[in-house]
């Protein structure tokens, strides 16, 4: 699986179009297991990646899946939608950028050095996390 490894917020996974309905029955087959056996339902909370790598649905080493279930608490016919928040990114000062970006001038680097997530970012160009 291609990993894009320049996003800001880590190696995100790639899914290949070919792909993404195997990746969909093999999850609905996992959520179907934990609705029907209480010992695996646990087994799968308590560590997700290793029950989707089974499954097939590749995983990059070092990635952490929280798996976060839906209870009586969310109202009948309500959508919830989980969003990430990334840590802040440290700061970085004009001259360090100016150097790594080749010496452009310190007075377009002062807007990146408030350092917040370009992909993130109000205005950014960058793709939605």
């Amino acid at each position: 699986m291609a990993v894009v490894s320049d996003h800001p917020h880590g190696a995100v996974p790639k899914i290949p179009a070919d792909k993404a309905e195997d990746y969909a029955s093999a999850y609905r087959s996992i959520v179907r297991k934990t609705w029907e056996d209480p010992a695996f339902k646990a087994e799968y909370l308590a560590n997700p990646e290793k029950y989707l790598r089974e499954a097939g649905i590749p995983i990059p080493e070092g990635t952490k899946v929280k798996v976060v279930e839906h209870g009586d608490n969310e109202e009948e016919g309500s959508t919830v939608i989980t969003m990430p928040l990334p840590s802040r990114l440290p700061s970085i000062s004009d001259e360090s950028l100016a150097a790594v970006a080749g010496g452009g001038s310190s007075s377009s680097a002062s807007s990146a050095s408030s350092a917040s997530c370009p992909c993130c970012s109000a205005g950014s160009s960058g793709s939605a996390c």
